[in-house]
């Protein structure tokens, strides 16, 4: 994998870069990366990674009202996921499976989801979903400059966040570089 950079910027809505997904077709690949805050930021940030394959897709079923699509897991299956988790969609007009995932806005139990989506569509039907659990790596101070990190095993993907209880003003840019074991 060639060097992938991404930025977080806490002045936009949601405060996180988009993910940076890694060759999951080798997951003994251990993972490096490199937080550089630009100049003038502050606060904390966190580096979350998500361990689960982006497409590993079950089915479920689906109701949308306006821009909640409310995901509705089929039999015996549980999704395993909580607020600002990632989900990958496919069969639906708001299939993500181009490279970003949704983040789930809710979960009600651990059989029912709710993401948000465009307010058009169809207001009901089936789906298939993958789940993308966060995990938080660590929290970087940003007036400590470049910190550098590596996850160890079969990480899906990357991304900073303004997670909770973190309080970034300001860019940082992520660059991670997949390596072999």
């Amino acid at each position: 994998m060639r060097p992938r950079i991404v930025t977080a910027n806490s002045a936009a809505t949601p405060a996180y870069s988009p993910w940076i997904r890694l060759s999951h077709y080798s997951y003994d690949f251990n993972v490096g990366f490199t937080c550089e805050p630009q100049q003038g930021a502050t606060g904390t940030y966190t580096v979350q990674v998500t361990q689960a394959n982006p497409e590993d897709f079950r089915k479920a079923k689906y109701s949308r009202v306006t821009t909640t699509l409310t995901v509705t897991c089929i039999g015996n299956d549980f999704h395993g996921l909580v607020a600002a988790d990632g989900v990958n969609l496919r069969g639906t007009p708001w299939d993500n499976t181009g490279g970003t995932c949704l983040e789930v806005a809710s979960a009600t139990n651990t059989t029912v989801f709710t993401i948000t989506v465009a307010d058009t569509g169809p207001t009901a039907g089936s789906l298939e979903y993958a789940p993308l659990p966060l995990q938080p790596l660590t929290s970087y101070s940003a007036v400590s400059g470049k910190q550098q990190g590596t996850v160890v095993g079969g990480t899906e993907m990357l991304r900073i966040a303004k997670a909770s209880g973190d309080s970034l003003s300001g860019k940082v840019n992520l660059r991670v570089v997949q390596a072999g074991y």
